[in-house]
């Protein structure tokens, strides 16, 4: 969790220098039609096996190990100089709760699943003819859940828990034109722990992160 931390902080401070340096390049143009954009991506999410622990009770800690899942996202945004931007986004990802070891490791059922709002700020390196690698970060909230969780046909949580949520990453676009772009994303997405009510009335608590590796498709207009 440090190590995550400390990474955001280092993008967040790099976004901050590349705000400062960037400045000169703010003139009423960049304020004019055609900076707005909307971006969608889809990809694989690859959840970190999550550890549950409960209030009081052996039976009730066990960890679960999701599947490879999904993502989907959607952002309105704005670049506010020609190498930063900043958006809101919604995003979604999930994944079927494969094993679970309570005891031993058995065949688990339903899935794990966080929907997010985040705000983001990214900086472009732009190489030429078209290629603009990237970097960025962003802070927000997500609603994580347990749907129907199992363990061997008995049911142990079905919850959600509204928490603090961050992520970081970068990728790589290619203008197809001065419009379109696409582009192939990596992020680490992570939120606080989140805690559930288990089926036996215990208060549980989880965590959740994942990463995740989209194509999108960004607009300007």
């Amino acid at each position: 969790m440090r190590v995550r931390v400390a990474a955001l902080l280092s993008v967040s401070a790099l976004l901050l220098s590349a705000s400062a340096a960037s400045a000169a390049d703010l003139t009423w143009q960049n304020w004019d039609d055609g900076n707005w954009y909307v971006s969608g991506m889809a990809g694989a999410s690859f959840f970190n096996d999550q550890d549950n622990s409960g209030s009081s009770g052996p039976g009730l800690n066990f960890t679960t190990h999701p599947d490879t899942g999904y993502n989907v996202s959607g952002a309105l945004g704005r670049y506010i100089t020609s190498n930063i931007r900043v958006e809101g986004e919604i995003g979604y990802r999930r994944a079927d709760v494969g094993l679970v070891t309570r005891g031993p490791t058995l065949q688990g059922g339903g899935n794990s699943q966080a929907t997010s709002f985040m705000a983001n700020a990214y900086y472009e390196f732009p190489l030429g003819r078209g290629w603009k690698p990237y970097i960025g970060g962003g802070i927000g909230f997500a609603d994580v859940s347990y749907d129907h969780l199992t363990q061997a046909g008995s049911k142990l949580v079905d919850d959600d828990d509204i928490v603090f949520a961050y992520q970081g990453g970068g990728g790589i676009g290619y203008e197809l034109d001065p419009r379109n772009t696409v582009f192939v994303d990596y992020r680490y997405f992570g939120t606080t722990d989140p805690s559930f009510r288990a089926t036996n009335g215990t208060e549980v608590s989880s965590e959740f992160g994942s990463q995740n590796v989209s194509l999108g498709w960004r607009y300007k207009f």
